[in-house]
């Protein structure tokens, strides 16, 4: 029972310090939508800037998703002692497969299943990465011939191919079964 509350209790700071990350983020969404409805109220006769900034709203909303996998998968990477820049990456990357196939397969309420997707897809995807990346017969480079971060980042080509598709599977068919 500890052992699953310190669990719980680590996949809670890694959520809470991820959205501290986009705390800009929602800050500058909210300007925009204050700045929008101020200009509603006191004059609704600027369409052009209406539609501008609605769009800005639309662009802020739509990243979303993809800002939560990236700073989630680099507080998980962090947490896992692994590169957090290629794992980042393979987060964002793995949202945008989800989400493509999301789109294509024509699901109702797209946004929720973003976001679904952008938050649960790094909570598998670094794990299954960080098992394979320990493994010795994964490693492409034994010696540090141009620094560590450049032989991090090769030794997690396989790894992090592997973990990419297994996680894009697994989300996929969490959302269809």
């Amino acid at each position: 029972m500890l052992a699953l509350f310190s669990v719980v209790r680590s996949i809670f700071h890694i959520l809470r310090t991820s959205m501290i990350w986009l705390m800009p983020v929602l800050i500058a969404t909210s300007i925009v939508l204050f700045t929008l409805n101020i200009i509603l109220f006191f004059n609704p006769e600027m369409e052009g800037v209406q539609n501008l900034l609605t769009r800005l709203h639309q662009s802020f909303f739509l990243l979303m998703p993809y800002m939560l996998s990236v700073a989630v998968g680099s507080m998980l990477a962090l947490r896992m002692r692994l590169p957090r820049p290629t794992l980042s990456l393979l987060s964002l990357a793995g949202v945008f497969a989800v989400q493509r196939y999301v789109e294509i397969s024509h699901i109702e309420n797209v946004n929720g299943v973003q976001f679904f997707v952008g938050l649960t897809l790094p909570f598998v995807l670094i794990p299954i990465c960080a098992f394979f990346f320990h493994k010795r017969w994964f490693e492409l480079v034994r010696f540090n011939l141009a620094g560590s971060n450049i032989k991090e980042t090769i030794n997690l080509i396989i790894p992090g191919a592997i973990a990419l598709i297994s996680s894009v599977i697994i989300i996929l068919y969490l959302l269809y079964f």
